[in-house]
Protein backbone atom coordinates (compact mmCIF):
# COMPACT_ATOMS: atom_id res chain seq x y z
CA UNK A 1 0.00 0.00 0.00
CA UNK A 2 1.27 3.49 -0.82
CA UNK A 3 -0.58 6.71 0.19
CA UNK A 4 -3.62 4.57 1.00
CA UNK A 5 -3.75 3.12 -2.55
CA UNK A 6 -2.72 -0.41 -3.34
CA UNK A 7 0.28 -0.92 -5.67
CA UNK A 8 -1.50 -3.76 -7.45
CA UNK A 9 -4.18 -3.33 -10.05
CA UNK A 10 -7.75 -4.32 -9.31
CA UNK A 11 -7.46 -7.28 -11.68
CA UNK A 12 -4.83 -8.94 -9.45
CA UNK A 13 -6.67 -8.32 -6.17
CA UNK A 14 -9.37 -10.37 -4.48
CA UNK A 15 -12.86 -8.98 -4.43
CA UNK A 16 -12.52 -8.14 -0.73
CA UNK A 17 -9.30 -6.16 -1.21
CA UNK A 18 -10.16 -4.07 -4.25
CA UNK A 19 -9.71 -0.35 -3.62
CA UNK A 20 -12.49 2.16 -4.12
CA UNK A 21 -11.12 5.60 -5.01
CA UNK A 22 -13.00 8.79 -4.32
CA UNK A 23 -11.91 12.38 -4.88
CA UNK A 24 -11.75 14.03 -1.47
CA UNK A 25 -11.49 17.73 -0.67
CA UNK A 26 -8.07 19.06 0.33
CA UNK A 27 -9.20 20.28 3.71
CA UNK A 28 -9.12 19.19 7.33
CA UNK A 29 -12.31 19.31 9.34
CA UNK A 30 -15.05 17.26 10.86
CA UNK A 31 -15.71 14.26 8.62
CA UNK A 32 -12.15 13.81 7.31
CA UNK A 33 -12.49 16.40 4.59
CA UNK A 34 -16.01 15.39 3.45
CA UNK A 35 -18.87 17.82 3.97
CA UNK A 36 -21.92 15.84 5.13
CA UNK A 37 -25.61 16.65 5.10
CA UNK A 38 -27.96 16.24 8.03
CA UNK A 39 -29.16 12.90 6.67
CA UNK A 40 -25.56 11.57 6.73
CA UNK A 41 -25.28 11.99 2.98
CA UNK A 42 -22.33 13.58 1.21
CA UNK A 43 -22.75 17.20 0.14
CA UNK A 44 -21.02 16.91 -3.23
CA UNK A 45 -21.80 20.50 -4.11
CA UNK A 46 -19.83 21.71 -1.12
CA UNK A 47 -16.55 20.09 -2.12
CA UNK A 48 -15.05 23.40 -3.21
CA UNK A 49 -12.67 25.86 -1.63
CA UNK A 50 -11.94 25.27 2.02
CA UNK A 51 -13.53 27.89 4.31
CA UNK A 52 -10.98 28.77 6.98
CA UNK A 53 -13.46 31.01 8.81
CA UNK A 54 -15.99 28.20 9.18
CA UNK A 55 -13.26 25.88 10.39
CA UNK A 56 -12.13 28.38 13.02
CA UNK A 57 -15.73 28.95 14.17
CA UNK A 58 -16.24 25.22 14.53
CA UNK A 59 -13.04 24.95 16.54
CA UNK A 60 -14.04 27.76 18.89
CA UNK A 61 -17.47 26.20 19.57
CA UNK A 62 -16.07 22.74 20.27
CA UNK A 63 -17.09 22.58 23.93
CA UNK A 64 -13.83 23.88 25.39
CA UNK A 65 -11.87 20.65 24.88
CA UNK A 66 -8.14 20.78 24.10
CA UNK A 67 -8.67 19.09 20.77
CA UNK A 68 -11.08 21.84 19.66
CA UNK A 69 -9.10 24.79 21.04
CA UNK A 70 -9.35 28.18 19.25
CA UNK A 71 -7.12 28.64 16.22
CA UNK A 72 -4.79 31.35 17.52
CA UNK A 73 -2.57 31.26 14.43
CA UNK A 74 -5.50 32.27 12.23
CA UNK A 75 -6.36 35.18 14.49
CA UNK A 76 -2.78 36.45 14.48
CA UNK A 77 -2.48 36.13 10.70
CA UNK A 78 -5.79 37.88 10.11
CA UNK A 79 -4.72 40.69 12.44
CA UNK A 80 -1.46 41.17 10.53
CA UNK A 81 -3.19 41.14 7.16
CA UNK A 82 -5.84 43.55 8.43
CA UNK A 83 -3.09 46.06 9.17
CA UNK A 84 -1.76 45.64 5.62
CA UNK A 85 -4.89 46.75 3.80
CA UNK A 86 -2.84 49.20 1.72
CA UNK A 87 -0.84 46.33 0.22
CA UNK A 88 -3.73 45.18 -2.02
CA UNK A 89 -6.03 47.01 -4.42
CA UNK A 90 -9.38 45.38 -3.60
CA UNK A 91 -11.15 43.11 -1.15
CA UNK A 92 -11.02 40.18 -3.56
CA UNK A 93 -7.24 40.52 -3.85
CA UNK A 94 -6.97 40.67 -0.05
CA UNK A 95 -8.98 37.47 0.34
CA UNK A 96 -6.97 35.69 -2.37
CA UNK A 97 -3.71 36.79 -0.75
CA UNK A 98 -4.97 35.50 2.59
CA UNK A 99 -5.76 32.12 1.06
CA UNK A 100 -2.30 31.93 -0.50
CA UNK A 101 -0.56 32.77 2.76
CA UNK A 102 -2.48 30.03 4.50
CA UNK A 103 -1.60 27.63 1.71
CA UNK A 104 2.11 28.48 2.10
CA UNK A 105 1.94 27.39 5.74
CA UNK A 106 0.13 24.15 4.90
CA UNK A 107 1.75 23.21 1.58
CA UNK A 108 3.98 20.11 1.94
CA UNK A 109 5.64 20.69 -1.44
CA UNK A 110 7.33 23.62 -3.16
CA UNK A 111 5.05 26.67 -2.74
CA UNK A 112 4.42 27.37 -6.40
CA UNK A 113 1.26 29.18 -7.46
CA UNK A 114 -0.17 25.91 -8.77
CA UNK A 115 0.43 24.12 -5.47
CA UNK A 116 -1.04 27.03 -3.50
CA UNK A 117 -4.21 26.86 -5.58
CA UNK A 118 -4.51 23.10 -5.06
CA UNK A 119 -3.88 23.27 -1.31
CA UNK A 120 -6.56 25.95 -1.03
CA UNK A 121 -9.05 23.64 -2.76
CA UNK A 122 -9.54 25.88 -5.82
CA UNK A 123 -8.05 23.55 -8.43
CA UNK A 124 -11.44 23.17 -10.14
CA UNK A 125 -11.90 26.91 -10.58
CA UNK A 126 -10.42 29.48 -12.93
CA UNK A 127 -6.76 30.15 -12.08
CA UNK A 128 -6.45 33.44 -13.96
CA UNK A 129 -7.12 35.69 -10.97
CA UNK A 130 -4.52 33.86 -8.85
CA UNK A 131 -1.78 34.37 -11.42
CA UNK A 132 -2.78 37.98 -12.12
CA UNK A 133 -2.37 38.69 -8.42
CA UNK A 134 1.40 38.56 -9.03
CA UNK A 135 1.82 39.21 -12.75
CA UNK A 136 -0.16 42.47 -12.57
CA UNK A 137 1.56 43.52 -9.31
CA UNK A 138 -1.67 43.76 -7.36
CA UNK A 139 0.17 43.17 -4.09
CA UNK A 140 2.71 45.69 -2.77
CA UNK A 141 5.34 43.59 -1.02
CA UNK A 142 6.98 46.70 0.49
CA UNK A 143 3.90 47.26 2.65
CA UNK A 144 4.01 43.67 3.90
CA UNK A 145 7.72 43.86 4.72
CA UNK A 146 7.22 47.24 6.42
CA UNK A 147 4.57 45.68 8.64
CA UNK A 148 6.96 42.85 9.56
CA UNK A 149 9.63 45.42 10.45
CA UNK A 150 7.18 47.27 12.71
CA UNK A 151 6.43 44.04 14.57
CA UNK A 152 10.15 43.39 15.11
CA UNK A 153 10.75 46.94 16.36
CA UNK A 154 7.80 46.57 18.72
CA UNK A 155 9.43 43.55 20.39
CA UNK A 156 12.84 45.19 20.85
CA UNK A 157 13.67 47.14 24.00
CA UNK A 158 14.23 50.85 23.49
CA UNK A 159 17.98 50.56 24.15
CA UNK A 160 18.59 47.48 21.98
CA UNK A 161 19.95 47.85 18.44
CA UNK A 162 18.23 46.43 15.39
CA UNK A 163 20.29 43.52 14.00
CA UNK A 164 19.85 42.90 10.27
CA UNK A 165 21.47 40.11 8.25
CA UNK A 166 21.96 40.61 4.50
CA UNK A 167 22.90 38.17 1.76
CA UNK A 168 22.19 37.39 -1.86
CA UNK A 169 20.44 34.27 -3.07
CA UNK A 170 19.92 32.59 -6.43
CA UNK A 171 16.46 31.55 -7.63
CA UNK A 172 16.80 29.05 -10.45
CA UNK A 173 14.83 29.61 -13.64
CA UNK A 174 14.61 27.33 -16.65
CA UNK A 175 13.13 29.84 -19.11
CA UNK A 176 15.54 31.83 -21.26
CA UNK A 177 13.13 34.76 -21.64
CA UNK A 178 12.52 35.39 -17.92
CA UNK A 179 13.49 38.95 -17.02
CA UNK A 180 16.76 39.33 -15.14
CA UNK A 181 18.01 35.77 -15.64
CA UNK A 182 21.62 34.97 -16.44
CA UNK A 183 24.18 32.20 -16.05
CA UNK A 184 25.69 32.20 -12.57
CA UNK A 185 27.90 30.01 -10.44
CA UNK A 186 26.05 27.24 -8.67
CA UNK A 187 26.52 27.76 -4.90
CA UNK A 188 25.67 24.09 -4.30
CA UNK A 189 28.31 22.79 -6.69
CA UNK A 190 31.41 20.91 -5.51
CA UNK A 191 34.54 22.81 -4.55
CA UNK A 192 36.65 21.14 -7.25
CA UNK A 193 34.27 22.01 -10.13
CA UNK A 194 32.54 25.27 -10.99
CA UNK A 195 29.02 24.57 -12.23
CA UNK A 196 26.79 27.13 -13.90
CA UNK A 197 23.04 27.43 -13.47
CA UNK A 198 20.52 29.88 -14.89
CA UNK A 199 18.54 31.97 -12.44
CA UNK A 200 17.70 35.34 -10.91
CA UNK A 201 19.75 37.06 -8.22
CA UNK A 202 17.91 38.50 -5.22
CA UNK A 203 19.08 40.57 -2.28
CA UNK A 204 17.48 39.60 1.00
CA UNK A 205 17.52 41.12 4.48
CA UNK A 206 16.21 39.65 7.71
CA UNK A 207 15.74 41.31 11.09
CA UNK A 208 16.45 39.52 14.37
CA UNK A 209 13.34 38.81 16.46
CA UNK A 210 14.54 38.48 20.11
CA UNK A 211 13.86 35.22 21.94
CA UNK A 212 14.61 33.96 25.43
CA UNK A 213 18.19 33.22 26.43
CA UNK A 214 19.74 35.65 23.97
CA UNK A 215 18.57 33.70 20.92
CA UNK A 216 16.86 35.28 17.93
CA UNK A 217 14.72 34.30 14.96
CA UNK A 218 15.34 36.00 11.63
CA UNK A 219 12.27 37.61 10.05
CA UNK A 220 12.48 38.60 6.34
CA UNK A 221 12.05 42.31 5.75
CA UNK A 222 13.39 42.61 2.19
CA UNK A 223 13.55 40.46 -0.95
CA UNK A 224 14.62 42.56 -3.93
CA UNK A 225 15.44 41.43 -7.45
CA UNK A 226 19.03 42.53 -8.15
CA UNK A 227 19.96 41.63 -11.74
CA UNK A 228 23.37 42.24 -13.26
CA UNK A 229 24.00 44.53 -16.19
CA UNK A 230 23.67 42.88 -19.61
CA UNK A 231 26.76 42.42 -21.73
CA UNK A 232 27.88 45.18 -24.03
CA UNK A 233 27.46 44.66 -27.78
CA UNK A 234 30.35 42.92 -29.48
CA UNK A 235 30.95 45.85 -31.84
CA UNK A 236 30.30 48.62 -29.29
CA UNK A 237 32.16 51.90 -29.67
CA UNK A 238 33.95 53.81 -26.90
CA UNK A 239 30.83 55.72 -25.87
CA UNK A 240 28.76 52.54 -25.53
CA UNK A 241 31.50 50.84 -23.52
CA UNK A 242 31.69 53.82 -21.17
CA UNK A 243 27.92 53.69 -20.68
CA UNK A 244 28.16 49.95 -20.04
CA UNK A 245 30.79 50.45 -17.32
CA UNK A 246 28.57 53.02 -15.62
CA UNK A 247 25.60 50.63 -15.82
CA UNK A 248 27.69 47.90 -14.23
CA UNK A 249 28.51 50.23 -11.33
CA UNK A 250 24.85 51.09 -10.82
CA UNK A 251 23.68 47.46 -11.02
CA UNK A 252 26.42 46.13 -8.75
CA UNK A 253 25.31 44.05 -5.78
CA UNK A 254 27.09 46.41 -3.37
CA UNK A 255 25.18 49.35 -4.85
CA UNK A 256 21.88 47.53 -4.36
CA UNK A 257 22.84 46.72 -0.76
CA UNK A 258 23.85 50.29 0.08
CA UNK A 259 20.61 51.67 -1.37
CA UNK A 260 18.51 49.30 0.73
CA UNK A 261 20.61 49.93 3.84
CA UNK A 262 20.07 53.67 3.47
CA UNK A 263 16.33 53.21 2.88
CA UNK A 264 16.06 50.94 5.92
CA UNK A 265 17.98 53.43 8.05
CA UNK A 266 15.42 56.14 7.18
CA UNK A 267 12.51 53.89 8.18
CA UNK A 268 14.01 53.11 11.61
CA UNK A 269 13.94 55.75 14.38
CA UNK A 270 17.17 57.77 14.50
CA UNK A 271 17.74 57.06 18.21
CA UNK A 272 17.95 53.31 17.58
CA UNK A 273 21.30 52.02 16.38
CA UNK A 274 21.57 49.31 13.71
CA UNK A 275 23.97 46.40 13.21
CA UNK A 276 24.35 44.82 9.77
CA UNK A 277 25.80 41.33 9.42
CA UNK A 278 27.09 39.96 6.11
CA UNK A 279 29.30 37.31 4.60
CA UNK A 280 32.68 37.67 2.93
CA UNK A 281 31.29 38.97 -0.36
CA UNK A 282 29.73 41.96 1.42
CA UNK A 283 32.79 42.70 3.55
CA UNK A 284 34.54 45.15 1.23
CA UNK A 285 35.53 48.79 1.07
CA UNK A 286 32.35 49.87 -0.74
CA UNK A 287 30.13 48.65 2.09
CA UNK A 288 32.32 49.46 5.09
CA UNK A 289 33.24 53.01 4.05
CA UNK A 290 29.73 54.03 2.94
CA UNK A 291 27.62 52.86 5.85
CA UNK A 292 24.66 55.07 6.83
CA UNK A 293 24.94 57.11 10.02
CA UNK A 294 24.32 55.14 13.19
CA UNK A 295 25.08 51.76 11.58
CA UNK A 296 27.73 49.15 12.40
CA UNK A 297 28.82 46.36 10.09
CA UNK A 298 29.99 42.89 11.18
CA UNK A 299 31.35 40.67 8.40
CA UNK A 300 33.52 37.67 7.71
CA UNK A 301 37.23 38.06 6.97
CA UNK A 302 40.11 35.76 6.15
CA UNK A 303 42.02 34.69 9.22
CA UNK A 304 45.32 35.59 7.53
CA UNK A 305 44.15 38.95 6.13
CA UNK A 306 46.83 41.63 6.02
CA UNK A 307 45.63 44.62 8.03
CA UNK A 308 47.30 47.97 8.75
CA UNK A 309 46.72 50.80 11.17
CA UNK A 310 46.03 54.29 9.89
CA UNK A 311 49.18 56.30 9.18
CA UNK A 312 50.26 58.57 12.00
CA UNK A 313 50.80 62.26 11.53
CA UNK A 314 54.50 61.91 12.38
CA UNK A 315 54.91 59.51 9.48
CA UNK A 316 53.83 62.10 6.92
CA UNK A 317 56.21 62.60 4.05
CA UNK A 318 57.10 65.92 2.54
CA UNK A 319 57.57 64.49 -0.95
CA UNK A 320 55.84 61.80 -2.97
CA UNK A 321 52.41 60.35 -2.47
CA UNK A 322 50.77 60.56 0.96
CA UNK A 323 50.82 57.43 3.07
CA UNK A 324 47.68 55.33 3.00
CA UNK A 325 48.82 52.50 5.29
CA UNK A 326 50.38 52.68 8.73
CA UNK A 327 52.15 50.01 10.74
CA UNK A 328 51.05 46.38 10.22
CA UNK A 329 48.18 45.29 12.48
CA UNK A 330 47.65 41.79 13.91
CA UNK A 331 45.81 39.33 11.70
CA UNK A 332 42.39 38.00 12.82
CA UNK A 333 44.01 34.66 13.70
CA UNK A 334 46.62 36.36 15.91
CA UNK A 335 43.88 38.28 17.70
CA UNK A 336 41.94 35.06 18.28
CA UNK A 337 44.80 33.17 19.89
CA UNK A 338 46.05 36.15 21.89
CA UNK A 339 44.82 35.61 25.46
CA UNK A 340 45.80 39.09 26.59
Amino acid sequence: MRYGISDQSSAHQPQSQRSILRELSLCVGAGDGIFQRRNRGVDRGGQGQFDFDASASAAQSGGGSKKNAPVLLKQELDQLLGACADAVRSESCAERLRQHLWAVLLCPEKPTVTNLICVGGSQQRDWSADYRLYSKERVDEDVLFARALEEVLGELPASSPLVVALDDTLVRKSGKHVAGTSWRRDPLGPAFQTNLVRGQRYLQMSAAWPLEGGAARMVPILFRHSPSAPKAPHQADDLQRAEHRETCRQMNLNTYALDEMERLRQSVPAQRSMIYCGDGSSTNANIVTNLPEGCTYIGRLRKDAKLHFLPEASQGKTTGRPLRYGKPAPTPEELRIDET
